[in-house]
């Protein structure tokens, strides 16, 4: 959850993609070069090395659901 005025500055996974979908509120979202305001059900991914980020640009609270694939902190087996 972001509250109002809160964001996620813009960053890269070189070996993740990473995806958000909007549960209550609504958010600007960055992914590379673009920027779109997402509302509820509205969806925006970032493919590996694809610069993303998120602002809480509302007057509430915004819940997003996050997921990234592959897990960036897990290490392979050896």
């Amino acid at each position: 959850c972001l509250e109002p005025g809160q964001h996620q500055r813009v960053h890269r996974h070189d070996d993740a993609t990473k995806l958000y979908y909007v549960i209550e509120g609504r958010g600007s979202f960055t992914v590379g070069h673009r920027i779109e305001v997402l509302g509820p059900g509205g969806l925006a991914f970032a493919l590996p090395g694809e610069p993303h980020g998120v602002d809480n640009t509302g007057d509430s609270r915004l819940v997003i659901l996050v997921a990234m694939g592959p897990n960036p902190n897990r290490k392979a087996p050896a």
